[in-house]
């Protein structure tokens, strides 16, 4: 399963990273600040706002979940 998670930078964002992350799903995030102290969502995350048209399509639209 492929999940998208949007404020994946945010406090609540990382910690759901994470955790699906140990549940062995695979996962995006998006996130429009980077996060310093947890570089292994950083990675995971493509960077961008959610109003911006020309941001959403950097995305991928092949996600089973949007979180």
């Amino acid at each position: 399963m492929k999940i998208l998670v949007t404020g994946s930078n945010g406090t609540i964002g990382t910690q759901l990273c994470l955790d699906l992350l140990k549940q062995k799903y695979h996962i995006a995030g998006f996130d429009k600040n980077r996060k310093k102290w947890e570089p292994l969502v950083d990675e995971l995350t493509i960077f961008g706002d959610l109003l911006s048209f020309q941001d959403l399509k950097k995305l991928d639209t092949n996600f089973d979940m949007i979180v």
